[in-house]
């Protein structure tokens, strides 16, 4: 397992392709200053900026959803692999684990990210969080009316 600090300082790590980790952090600053935007602060967690300070993303080697049912007759288990997942730290960071093992998928990543950081998740928010994750360069988002300090 790698810990990577982000965004500005960090060291960037091959993710897929052309795409680092970095650009996780990056991408999901926009996402929430557009949903602030749109939305309001209420409907977020956290500030965009406190993003940039607090989302830790962890490179691991597989990740593996159990799933338990306990019924009448008996437990039940049912077990999934996933390119990502993320939870809160004791500490209160974001910790996004993406797994090196199979392919990312992006929608996995938008989910996981939003169920921690919106108030209030709706289908359109994961979808607009997987375009902004997805879109190979960042200053193509401006044409997308997306704010952001290019420095």
């Amino acid at each position: 397992m790698r810990p990577l600090s982000l965004p500005r300082s960090c060291r960037i790590q091959e993710l897929t392709q052309d795409y680092s980790l970095a650009a996780v952090a990056e991408r999901t600053f926009l996402f929430l200053s557009e949903r602030r935007q749109q939305y309001g602060k209420g409907e977020l967690k956290h500030d965009p900026d406190w993003i940039q300070k607090h989302l830790v993303v962890l490179e691991v080697r597989s990740i593996e959803l159990v799933r338990s049912l306990n019924s009448a007759q008996g437990l039940k288990r049912s077990t999934a692999s996933a390119s990502a997942c993320a939870k809160l730290a004791p500490n209160g960071d974001v910790q996004l684990y993406i797994s090196q093992s199979i392919e990312v998928d992006f929608f996995e990543v938008a989910m996981s990210l939003n169920k921690l950081l919106l108030v209030k998740t709706r289908p359109n928010d994961a979808l607009l969080l997987l375009t902004i994750l997805q879109t190979t360069c960042v200053l193509s988002l401006s044409s997308s009316s997306f704010l952001f300090d290019s420095n």
